[in-house]
Formats: structure tokens, sequence, C-alpha cells
């Protein structure tokens, strides 16, 4: 089983004709062109410019809530909109936001169509 994986690792890459990058050489994400979105169902930690966390909690019924210090802050609806990552809270205004490219670590910054940006990471 250990000898199989590999070699269906490389098989799987061979087929999306893609290669696996040499030794020493880093994975770059390319920078997609205009605004995106990374958002998908699951758990993010959210760190703010002034070092704030928040975890957030998007489901597959398009509703979300976001945690601090384990007590709920926020809940709502979030969805994809012009390419862009969308928060319609149940109490507050509408937040959209374009994400940058995901780096190695699994980060990535998101430019809001107003205030500071912020980094996001999938957990």
């Amino acid at each position: 089983m250990k000898i199989v994986m590999p070699i269906v690792a490389l098989v799987m890459l061979a087929a999306c004709g893609q290669s696996a990058p040499k030794d020493g050489e880093a994975k770059v994400a390319a920078a997609p062109a205009g605004p995106h979105s990374n958002a998908g169902p699951g758990t993010y930690i959210v760190t703010g410019a002034d070092g704030s966390m928040t975890t957030v909690f998007l489901k597959d019924d398009g509703t979300y809530t976001d945690w601090v210090a384990g007590e709920m802050k926020e809940a709502g609806k979030w969805a994809i909109e012009n390419n862009k990552t969308c928060f319609h809270p149940d109490k507050g205004e509408v937040r959209c936001g374009s994400d940058g490219p995901i780096g190695e670590d699994g980060s990535y910054t998101v430019t809001p169509d107003s205030g500071a940006p912020y980094q996001v990471r999938k957990t």
C-alpha cells in the first residue's frame, strides 16, 4: 500500500498534464485575474490587521457563524457574488471581499470592498 499511493499520485499528476516541482523549487500559486473567491463550506480562521482572531464556519446551506473566544458574534448568509465572497449578516450591512492567491501555508489575504485587508486560513 505504501508503494501504491506515490504511484497513484504520480499518475494523477501526469493525467492532469502537470508536473511535480523539482527539489528546492517552490510551488507558487498563480494570481488569478480580477476578483475571485476561495470560499467554500468549512472552518476558517480570520486574522484582522489588528491581530484579532475570528473563527468562521461556512455551512453547505449558505449560512455562516462567526465566533470569538468561544462566543458567537454574528450569523447570517454567505454567497459568492460577482466572484467575491459576500456576507449578509442577520443584523448589519453586507460585506464583500476579493481573495488573493492561496499561499503555501494555505492562507490568503482578503481585500474587502471597504476596510483593511485581513488574512484567512482554512482549517
